[in-house]
C-alpha cells in the first residue's frame, strides 16, 4: 500500500523488512498514543469501521 503508515519499532522492522526498503521516522514516546493511533482504512469492511470506532471511543474515554 504506497500511502500507508505504520508506527512500530525498529527492532521489529529489522527482523520484518529487507535492509533498506523502509524508512523510519523517530517519534516522541509522549506523542504515541492509543487514542490518536486506532485507525482503519475508509475502505474497511462495515464490521472493521464499527469495531475501530468502538475501539477509539472507549480508548478516548479511559486516557481522558
Amino acid at each position: 500500500m504506497g500511502d500507508a503508515t505504520t508506527i512500530t519499532t525498529q527492532r521489529i522492522a529489522q527482523l520484518a523488512l529487507p535492509a533498506g526498503q523502509y524508512n523510519l521516522v523517530p517519534l516522541p514516546t509522549n506523542f504515541i498514543r492509543t487514542d490518536t493511533s486506532i485507525m482503519c482504512l475508509t475502505t474497511a469492511a462495515p464490521a472493521i469501521q464499527a469495531l475501530t470506532a468502538f475501539l477509539h471511543k472507549t480508548l478516548v474515554k479511559t486516557v481522558h
